[in-house]
């Protein structure tokens, strides 16, 4: 968190959910967080700024499973109502709307936000 802070001005954290994993149930609960701050770096720096800090976090990403465990994963979720489709980054990201995991968390720090691709409350995505 504190590099992150180092990334994003204005941070704000929601709790940590400790959930199920999903399509490989072999592995530990993950611990998931959203946090929202100003990045002063366009988003593709901020993603190269961000899987710099997976990787001082220990994540190696040549030997991973997908969707296997990993010791830290930061997902570039929105970026203000920017829509990017480009092919090392989809904001928002594209599963985000099916997830509680992340739909929870986010919804707490921003109850009133709505996904910029259709304007729709994010709150009415949960189930």
């Amino acid at each position: 968190m504190e590099r992150l802070r180092e990334l994003l001005t204005g941070l704000m954290c929601s709790r940590v959910y400790r959930t199920e994993p999903h399509h490989r149930r072999d592995q530990p609960w993950y611990y998931n967080q959203v946090v929202i701050g100003i990045a002063p770096a366009g988003p593709h720096r901020l993603l190269t700024l961000v899987q710099e800090l997976e990787r001082l976090g220990g994540r190696a990403r040549e030997r991973e499973l997908r969707f296997g465990p990993r010791p830290l994963d930061i997902d570039i979720l929105l970026y203000g109502s920017l829509v990017l489709h480009a092919a090392d980054l989809y904001v928002p990201h594209p599963r985000m709307h099916r997830r509680p995991f992340v739909l929870e968390p986010l919804l707490e720090i921003a109850p009133h936000w709505n996904d910029p691709r259709t304007g729709v409350p994010w709150r009415l995505y949960l189930p």
